[in-house]
């Protein structure tokens, strides 16, 4: 990670030194073997001169220089790490303070954002929030066995499962929730293994789906009823009855809370309503009366988990190994 950081860093430093100033990039470098360089013809910097120039004409912003500068980076490979190994007083626990830092300021951002987003939900109003990408819609009728036809409109991004799963977890969920779409909302690609940012990106949403892929490509994962932000106001086990547990490859499986069970009636143990539980070290789902059978347990920097059977649930194993890899871990909101 830090060495990421270093070649991050000096990515920038050469940014603002010659990127937002083309006067001072040299006239007529010397062309040598580069990392970055495309060309073998044409050395970055003239390139990049003529394209920021251009680029000024447009009113790109900084980043879009900024992008346009690294593609046609062109500095020897040997003066790029002795410039990123010469970065001193780089301390790991400055970095993470520093992540922490920009995490706050985001998670403060969401904050002012969500009371509008659970307001709209509540009301059963739309919230218009630009989407990055527009997608066709694409009606298509799913049907599944003990279930009601479910209507997928939308395509989404996801690579732990496939669209055919999330009609099967579709007909699962709640049903006053089967008329929201999922919305990936965390994705362990794109944010990043950290369960502090996991909890930034998920804990104001009253409901998700939590999808994990294992060294063996097996999918499983929890459907959680109950924001992760009482985590912090609890310090112990919350949610509702209305969390599961699920398996869906090799084998599509469902573990429900047993108060649903005909034989318990709702009249169940303490320990068989240990739905969620959550804090900086883990990220646990379904509980036991002995402490350490824990249904779906993710470790704090999300490379491993575990999992057993649980009182909770009545659930086998998610997975063929009780401690497993974390390949992959994408988490789901809910929109309209």
């Amino acid at each position: 990670m830090k060495i990421l950081i270093r070649i991050g860093m000096t990515l920038f430093h050469f940014f603002v030194k010659y990127g937002l100033n083309p006067q001072n990039l040299p006239v007529k470098p010397r062309r040598r073997e580069s990392l970055f360089c495309r060309s073998k013809y044409t050395h970055s910097s003239v390139r990049f001169q003529s394209e920021n120039t251009s680029s000024n004409k447009k009113n790109l912003t900084i980043f879009d220089n900024l992008i346009t500068y690294i593609q046609h980076f062109d500095l020897p490979i040997e003066k790029l790490f002795k410039h990123a190994f010469g970065i001193h007083h780089l301390q790991r626990k400055e970095i993470f303070r520093a992540i922490e830092s920009e995490e706050e300021k985001i998670k403060s951002d969401r904050r002012q954002i969500m009371p509008q987003l659970r307001r709209s939900s509540s009301t059963g109003n739309q919230l218009s929030i630009p989407a990055p990408i527009s997608k066709p819609v694409v009606p298509r009728t799913l049907h599944h066995q003990n279930s009601m036809p479910i209507i997928m409109v939308r395509e989404f991004e996801t690579t732990a499962a496939s669209h055919s799963d999330f009609a099967y977890l579709w007909s699962l969920i709640p049903s006053r929730l089967t008329d929201f779409q999922p919305e990936r909302i965390y994705s362990s690609n794109i944010h990043g293994r950290r369960l502090r940012t996991l909890y930034d990106h998920v804990e104001y949403h009253e409901y998700c789906l939590i999808i994990i892929r294992n060294e063996n490509q097996e999918v499983f994962g929890g459907f959680c009823s109950g924001q992760l932000a009482n985590r912090t106001k609890t310090r112990t086990w919350f949610g509702t009855g209305e969390s599961f547990l699920f398996t869906i490859k090799p084998e599509r499986q469902v573990f429900k809370w047993v108060g649903y069970s005909p034989l318990t009636k709702g009249n169940t143990q303490a320990y068989e309503d240990y739905y969620i539980y959550a804090d900086d070290e883990r990220l646990q789902m379904g509980g036991s009366k002995e402490p350490l059978n824990i249904g779906l347990s993710i470790r704090q920097d999300l490379n491993e988990g575990s999992t057993k059977q649980c009182d909770t649930f009545d659930s086998k194993p998610l997975s063929t190994i009780e401690h497993f890899q974390i390949m992959e871990i994408e988490v789901f909101g809910f929109t309209r």
